[in-house]
């Protein structure tokens, strides 16, 4: 029997563990519509595509739910040949009559299915549990609905991802002279890979669960005390002593894998291939350009974007200063760096995007890149004496 029960969970635990919760509403090869209210549509028809809207005017198409578990994210699946612009709604519990909130969606002009994919955890207002959710069609549109998915963290993501999530740590920036994020928690592979992309980050804390955790073990320390349980309190002291030194352990790793990223992308590398950190290879590239500014008062420098190359050429090429192309009167030296449509043109001049001469003839000292030279004037001709 034991080994019967073990079979079992062997079988079983990988597909209930990879298994998300999912609730579809099938549109493709149904007999009949069930379930929908239609409200200033033109026209509204079920073929085996799917089910087809046509209308000259805005109108709704909504859907009584009964949705029981959660929901991030709403996938769409259509087909529209003319395109158009449409809302997907729903009606939280708290809203009465005829609330509803609504997110904007657009749907693209195609021959073949496409798949609308709308993220809302981070709409507050976002709720599965809503009694009714549908599409405000715009006017103008014929979209074939085929399939709309309703997908959720199932049981082991919310303890696979908040783990794996506690060890993700962030690049090192600017800001983190001032705060790191700290432990976070994520529910799904999106979440995770793209948890840094935009501050703060798409996740929550750690340090909540932590909190309740020494809450509880106050509350905890005062009953065993009472009741003279000496060694239940030294079970719940051992184990915020534990918490403790994780929260060290992991301080000190992210510590370390900024550390070791800088070893790999830049010091265990040659110059010319140096990366570093969100600055890619331009202190390399501050480096390597010293030995053509010596001696100079004054350089034109033109980069990408003003931080932080502006800020570290001043550093970097001290005592010579920089200045903007609009005053480069009498300076000779030009810097252009990350701006890949800067060329030169067939006189030798440094050309922008839009084919305005910026300097006068001269020529590339140094080349790193596309788009990251140093350039030298010509001498300037005297004028002959009369």
């Amino acid at each position: 029997m034991r080994r019967l029960f073990l079979l079992t969970v062997l079988l079983v635990l990988p597909q209930f563990a990879s298994a998300a919760n999912t609730t579809v509403w099938e549109l493709q090869n149904q007999q009949k519509i069930e379930g929908w209210n239609m409200n200033n549509l033109t026209e509204v028809s079920l073929l085996k595509e799917g089910l087809v809207v046509t209308t000259q005017t805005e109108g709704q198409l909504i859907k009584p739910t009964d949705i029981s578990h959660s929901v991030d994210t709403v996938a769409i699946s259509y087909i529209s040949l003319t395109g158009g612009k449409g809302m997907f709604l729903w009606r939280p519990p708290h809203f009465t009559g005829s609330q509803v909130f609504q997110v904007p969606i657009v749907f693209d002009r195609s021959q073949t299915t496409q798949r609308m994919v709308l993220d809302l955890s981070n709409i507050p207002e976002w709720d599965p549990q809503s009694d009714r959710m549908g599409f405000v069609i715009g006017a103008n549109s014929q979209v074939v609905l085929q399939r709309v998915e309703f997908t959720g963290p199932s049981f082991v993501d919310y303890i696979v991802y908040p783990l794996k999530t506690f060890f993700k740590f962030d690049q090192i920036r600017p800001y983190s002279v001032n705060f790191l994020w700290g432990p976070l928690m994520t529910y799904r592979a999106d979440q995770l890979a793209s948890l840094f992309a935009v501050p703060p980050p798409n996740g929550d804390s750690w340090n909540w669960m932590f909190y309740s955790m020494f809450a509880a073990g106050g509350l905890l320390i005062f009953w065993a005390r009472k009741q003279g349980k000496s060694q239940m309190v030294t079970i719940v002291v051992a184990v915020a002593c534990s918490i403790w030194i994780l929260y060290d352990v992991r301080m000190g790793a992210e510590m370390m894998s900024y550390a070791k990223k800088d070893l790999k992308t830049w010091w265990s590398k040659p110059i010319e291939l140096r990366q570093y950190r969100d600055r890619g290879s331009f202190t390399a590239f501050t480096q390597m350009i010293k030995p053509y500014l010596e001696g100079e008062d004054y350089y034109v420098f033109m980069a990408s974007r003003g931080w932080p190359f502006q800020g570290a050429m001043r550093y970097e090429q001290y005592p010579a200063l920089p200045v903007a192309p609009d005053n480069a009167e009498n300076v000779r030296t030009w810097v252009v760096y990350d701006k890949p449509g800067v060329t030169l043109d067939t006189d030798n001049r440094i050309t922008l995007e839009n084919g305005n001469a910026i300097s006068p003839p001269g020529e590339i000292l140094f080349n790193y890149a596309r788009g990251a030279f140093v350039f030298r004037t010509f001498p300037q001709q005297e004028p002959a004496a009369e």
